[in-house]
């Protein structure tokens, strides 16, 4: 690795410039470390001509040399630690994973990446607020998980933590089907309204529609589907991808949190304060306040018992141990 004899000083300070640019900008990168610079600068700063065959670097490095358009212009390379390569690689490796697992989500849950970067931002400030943050490639690898485990599961997790039976639990995930945008075909919107309805619970507020979250979807006068029978028409409808949502909110409870809110109104309806999360959804409004929040966060669910893949105990009087299988 040299420069050659014929070159004037000129050139080669011009070339040592570029060369530092290309360092400042790769910089930021903690695998590559400046072996030679400072030497050869100094060389040329006293006018002397200096070739570069036998660099002394750490025994564990390498020196990667580049080259610009001009072959004949070759200059000092750049040292990686050979530890640092490996960790790189690393790296690379995880980002693929993860980009080939967040293709997976978006192909499992039917969701546009517009809606799952509005999924991710509303379950990060959420998750923020309940003092348990998630970053999105956390999101992503709870939901790649999440796809694995069964429904079955699921449903005798939720019966036990929410105490219903599978009538209800049906019953209540039609009124979300109703409730939920495109015909119960949408996630991000389903587990909004699923959120309503379980914050509604805990909800001192709303606690007169009852305990339950089929009492508080079949309450007289809350929602309109119900009243006027549209949500029967979805009794049965089980492959929407909304009714996994319905399923997927109520399983994970507070360590999947989208929202805090406590009501919704229909697409149309834009009043101040009021926020949708997918276009043509449903706009969010109302709050759970902070001891709310904390009674939500105490929650029985999978993350707070060691999250799904491992065993957990249900308390004796809600039913017998789940075991959970990925």
């Amino acid at each position: 690795m040299f420069w050659g004899e014929n070159m004037n000083n000129k050139k080669r300070l011009l070339q040592l410039k570029k060369q530092l640019l290309y360092l400042a900008m790769v910089s930021q990168f903690s695998f590559v470390k400046p072996c030679v610079f400072a030497s050869y600068a100094q060389d040329m700063k006293d006018g002397l001509e200096t070739s570069y065959e036998n660099i002394s670097t750490p025994s564990n490095a390498k020196m990667v040399s580049f080259t610009e358009e001009d072959s004949s212009l070759s200059g000092p390379g750049v040292c990686v630690l050979e530890e640092e390569m490996t960790s790189n690689e690393e790296k690379i490796e995880q980002n693929i994973d993860m980009e080939a697992k967040y293709q997976e989500v978006l192909s499992y849950y039917q969701m546009s990446e517009v809606d799952f970067l509005s999924f991710v931002k509303a379950v990060g400030k959420e998750s923020l607020n309940s003092g348990n943050p998630l970053n999105q490639e956390q999101i992503i690898t709870i939901l790649y998980d999440l796809a694995k485990v069964s429904n079955d599961v699921k449903i005798n997790y939720i019966l036990a933590k929410y105490n219903i039976n599978l009538d209800q639990l049906y019953k209540t995930g039609a009124v979300v089907l109703a409730e939920s945008c495109n015909d119960g075909n949408n996630y991000v919107d389903a587990y909004g309204v699923t959120t309503v309805i379980s914050n509604r619970v805990i909800s001192k507020e709303w606690k007169y529609c009852g305990n339950t979250i089929y009492a508080q979807a079949h309450k007289k006068g809350q929602f309109v589907v119900v009243s006027n029978g549209r949500a029967a028409r979805y009794y049965g409808k089980y492959d929407r991808i909304g009714f996994q949502a319905f399923l997927d909110c109520l399983y994970m409870g507070a360590a999947l949190p989208m929202h805090d809110h406590t009501s919704f109104r229909s697409w149309g309806s834009k009043k101040e304060g009021r926020i949708a999360y997918v276009t043509g959804g449903n706009r969010y409004f109302g709050s759970l306040d902070s001891e709310e929040r904390y009674q939500r966060q105490g929650f029985n669910d999978p993350m707070a018992r060691g999250y799904f893949g491992f065993d957990f105990e249900l308390p004796q009087e809600q039913g017998a141990r789940l075991e959970l299988k990925m």
